[in-house]
């Protein structure tokens, strides 16, 4: 099934454990949200894939947001023209109505599957699911190991003076001068908080072809970690809500809180970090290198040191996603007690009745459209 749109993911297996932007799917102001409970196996990702497929050639842009646990698998899906979402509302990105029967409404799929069946099996899918538990548990116990490496890699730039701040400064109010306007947007700026890159079982996965795929200007920031990407992002990013710009802003799984990737709809720029977990072609726009900012000298003596701390850093990764990889092995095995007792004549019933729904909804807004 090929699903046709923009591709995210609302949140991600980082040091901090399971870290979740799923406030913002469907950008954060949706009119009508349907919240999809269930256990593994009972349809929640295919339930969202079937409508997307649906009503594909009807939408002009369906959003796709997948799971770090699995990316060929949905989170959930988002049609912003009309402010209408579906979402996987389960842990470990429990999702709950916040205006019930107002704007959201809870599709309970386990009312189609045959509770004295999973019983029988009540022990085996209770040790699974504690096994699964701890193995994410070892996984965001090495990521911490591997963002402790990660920092370190990065404070030999900063420690030995290597960083030029004020080329930094100055390749940010370049990209300003070239990218951005002069005047003030008056709607008021907002911003969206989403990942274009995740770790998952296979490794680091990234989306941002798809996510930057409706701009037409790219701005793309080579350089390895501790070289100043993320400062030239955050200062652009300050200074695009300044002007009451709409402002997408992409998260580094390492480190959640800093951005690494801006996505600026109105001006129709993307403005992208570039490096080895997230390597980035534009189809057009300049390169800034960021290498060019760094006093090379500075840090001759230390590569050593750097290569050990790198490597270490890799190696606790490696281990991370190796947990993540048992994990989702566990998951699929989990699926297997739930798939048999499911009654997915059901789920496909209920299925028709929200993409029913969904499509009354975007012609009572499309009606309201052609009368103003």
């Amino acid at each position: 099934m090929t699903l046709v749109g923009r591709h995210f993911f609302p949140g991600g297996n980082t040091p901090s454990g399971f870290f979740s932007f799923y406030d913002y799917v469907g950008g954060g102001h949706n009119t009508k949200t349907f919240v999809l409970k269930g256990g593994p196996g009972s349809g929640k990702s295919s339930f969202m894939k079937r409508i997307a497929a649906e009503l594909q050639y009807e939408i002009s842009e369906t959003e796709f947001h997948h799971c770090s646990a699995d990316y060929h698998s949905l989170d959930g899906i988002s049609f912003p023209a009309y402010g209408i979402s579906v979402l996987d509302g389960t842990s470990p990105h429990v999702v709950d109505p916040k205006l019930p029967g107002v704007v959201d409404e809870i599709i309970n799929l386990g009312e189609y599957w045959h509770t004295p069946s999973l019983r029988k099996h009540r022990d085996n899918i209770t040790g699974i699911t504690t096994e699964i538990s701890r193995s994410f548990r070892k996984a965001y116990s090495f990521l911490r190991v591997a963002r402790n490496y990660y920092d370190d890699y990065q404070s030999y730039f900063v420690d030995t003076g290597a960083i030029n701040i004020a080329r930094l400064n100055e390749v940010a109010a370049t990209i300003q001068a070239e990218h951005f306007p002069q005047r003030v947007f008056v709607q008021g700026s907002r911003e969206r908080h989403l990942f274009a890159t995740a770790l998952t079982p296979i490794g680091p996965i990234n989306f941002l072809p798809s996510v930057t795929a409706n701009c037409n200007r790219h701005v793309v920031l080579l350089g390895e970690p501790g070289t100043g990407a993320e400062y030239v992002v955050d200062l652009l990013r300050r200074r695009a809500l300044c002007s009451g710009l709409t402002v997408e802003s992409y998260h580094c799984v390492m480190r959640p809180d800093v951005v690494e990737h801006l996505v600026i709809p109105q001006l129709s720029l993307a403005i992208v970090t570039s490096r080895e977990a997230h390597s980035y072609q534009a189809p057009s726009g300049g390169h800034e290198v960021l290498g060019a900012v760094v006093e090379s000298t500075r840090l001759a003596a230390l590569r050593a040191d750097m290569a050990y701390v790198d490597a270490e850093s890799k190696r606790a990764l490696a281990q991370a996603i190796a947990f993540l990889a048992r994990a989702k092995a566990l998951h699929d095995e989990l699926e297997t007690y739930y798939v048999p007792h499911m009654d997915f004549s059901q789920v496909d019933a209920r299925r028709e009745q929200v993409l029913a729904e969904i499509r009354g909804l975007i012609c009572e807004k499309d009606g309201l459209k052609s009368s103003l």
